[in-house]
């Protein structure tokens, strides 16, 4: 019986040591990726900054260009108002005088609210009206009802 608890103890000891084992590859591995992934993401930021100083001086030169070219217009007649760009400080996201909706507290508001108001009665009434008088002339009002049987007859219309 004792040998088997030590055969047992020293087969839990050499599980122990492999599933440690395993974790320490694991995390081996996740550093080596890691690494990896930090040379390739400083390659990336290499690439990054320098695409960002191309693009920042083809936009200098651009603007330069475009300055030129306005001070030949003008200089040949043109007027400097063709000119003028929206410059890029200004904030789209705050509204302006014509972004922002009218009051709709004034009088004209509440007028124009009762005279819909009026209209779409008005309007409900009419077919309210026509379908009573449509109903009315179905219904044979202006037959006479025999009494007998409950049941409008035409041989009673004179």
């Amino acid at each position: 019986m004792e040998a088997a608890k030590v055969a047992g103890a020293k087969l839990v000891k050499a599980a122990k040591s492999k599933v440690d084992k395993a974790a320490a590859e694991k995390k081996m591995k996740a550093a080596l990726e890691k690494l990896g992934n930090s040379a390739a993401q400083a390659k990336l930021k290499e690439t990054a900054d320098a695409d960002k100083k191309k693009a920042d001086e083809a936009l200098a030169t651009t603007k330069e260009l475009a300055t030129t070219a306005k001070k030949e217009a003008v200089s040949a007649g043109a007027d400097a108002r063709l000119f003028e760009l929206i410059p890029d400080d200004v904030d789209g996201t705050v509204p302006d005088e014509i972004d922002l909706m009218p009051q709709n507290n004034g009088a004209m508001y509440y007028a124009g609210l009762a005279s819909v108001s009026l209209v779409s009665f008005a309007v409900a009434m009419i077919a309210f009206r026509k379908i009573s008088l449509t109903r009315r002339t179905l219904t044979g009002s202006h037959l006479p009802v025999d009494v007998e049987d409950g049941m409008m007859t035409e041989e009673c219309v004179e």
